[in-house]
């Protein structure tokens, strides 16, 4: 069973950062303002429960892995009461996104991102122990991060798996996506020993970005030719069946991104 530790009400605000709202009902984060850098964070507040040098050791190994999707702390205090954890702040989370229907092709990206970070992780002995639709964060970039590494309970490296499977059958929310819910379901029930495994079973992404930019060249010259010059019209032509024939074999092997 899957379990965040219990985080207490703040009393009181940490130096230096003044409390703007809290961030789930029971109070336990909080978004704060910085005035020193002008920026917005999030403060969490460890209970009692909390050993101090169990969070330390996990922020020991996870500053050692440099997991870019790992969202790190700006500051901590875990030597007296309250004791408590400064991350950045991001404005979006996937917990509102798990609540609307997304097809396989929103959700397959943010599983592969997931698993490609816990495949580094658990590599070196970290790992997540609370992969939530809350710890699902979203930069300005649209880029995901993996939060909640520090304030979750550890657990083993097939427990992430799993819970990696019932996330995505979570975001998907009953889409029709026979292929994918089946890779889910066998995910969730533990057919996937590691992450390793899960992403190999989930396979590469064809290349819509270089498909799309080989169209784009093809339908330039095209262009080109019928404005400027009729003679270029062939090569037009031929550009965009080069895009045409390079996207569809680089859509059947995959691409590694």
């Amino acid at each position: 069973m899957e379990r965040t530790w219990n985080l207490a009400r703040p009393d009181p605000p940490p130096l230096g950062l003044d409390l703007e709202e809290p961030l789930d009902p029971e109070e336990r984060s909080w978004r704060a303002f910085q005035p020193s850098t002008g920026q917005q964070v999030v403060v969490r507040y460890l209970s009692p429960e909390v050993p101090s040098a169990r969070v330390n050791a996990r922020l020991q190994l996870l500053n050692q892995l440099d997991l870019a999707r790992a969202v790190t702390p700006l500051d901590l205090q875990l030597v007296e009461e309250p004791r408590y954890l400064v991350f950045p702040y991001f404005p979006v989370s996937l917990t509102r996104a798990a609540e609307m229907r997304h097809s396989a092709s929103q959700v397959e990206p943010w599983l592969r991102q997931i698993a490609r970070t816990l495949v580094e992780a658990h590599a070196r002995g970290l790992t997540h122990g609370a992969l939530t639709a809350g710890n699902l964060l979203m930069d300005r970039q649209a880029e995901l991060r993996l939060d909640g590494w520090l304030t979750a309970e550890p657990g083993d490296a097939l427990a992430d798996v799993k819970s990696l499977g019932r996330l995505g059958q979570r975001l998907l929310a009953g889409k029709t996506s026979p292929a994918l819910l089946d890779l889910l379901s066998r995910a969730a029930s533990g057919h996937f020993a590691s992450a390793a495994q899960f992403l190999e079973a989930l396979g590469q992404p064809a290349a819509p970005r270089l498909q799309g930019a080989l169209w784009k060249l093809g339908l330039a010259a095209l262009a080109g030719g019928l404005l400027f010059d009729f003679r270029l019209l062939g090569l037009g032509g031929l550009g965009a069946l080069v895009g045409a024939v390079a996207g569809m074999w680089m859509g059947r092997i995959g691409w590694r991104g």
